[in-house]
């Protein structure tokens, strides 16, 4: 137990120690069976002993009728315990298709086209909203 101005530290302490076992363990795996990996005889003696092994670690579990739910494979795999109430919001709905543009009415529209002064067309010989270049007598074929 590491105790720091008050503060206990023995539980990290022991995760930490948890880890490095379960490191040095996978690494003596990894080795041994990178050592045998080209001798066949080696290789299925290897694999015998560990299936033996797991099938005696099963039995010790069921034995002891150790508790295998959600909430302990997840304290086992984070290291903390499951939160007693899960505080997770729905994601906001995105607004991803569209120009993003407000569509106006033609009441706006003509407003707005009210506001304009009126141009003379050269070709019609009226004030309005065009000129020569987009008047509606223009005969473009």
């Amino acid at each position: 137990m590491i105790e720091v101005s008050g503060l206990d530290f023995a539980s990290e302490s022991s995760l930490d120690e948890n880890k490095l076992m379960l490191n040095r363990l996978w690494s003596n795996i990894h080795s041994c069976v990178a050592l045998i990996e080209n001798n066949s005889d080696l290789l299925s003696a290897f694999s015998k002993v560990i299936s033996e092994q797991k099938e005696l670690i099963e039995s010790a579990i069921a034995s002891h009728d150790v508790d295998t739910g959600v909430p302990n494979i997840f304290e086992n795999y984070c290291g903390v315990p499951a939160p007693s109430e899960i505080k997770v919001l729905p994601p906001q709905p995105a607004h991803s298709k569209g120009s993003g543009k407000r569509i106006k009415s033609a009441k706006e529209i003509q407003i707005e086209q009210s506001k304009k002064n009126k141009r003379m067309c050269r070709t019609c010989k009226e004030l309005g909203y065009h000129d020569s270049r987009n008047c509606p007598m223009n005969s473009s074929a």
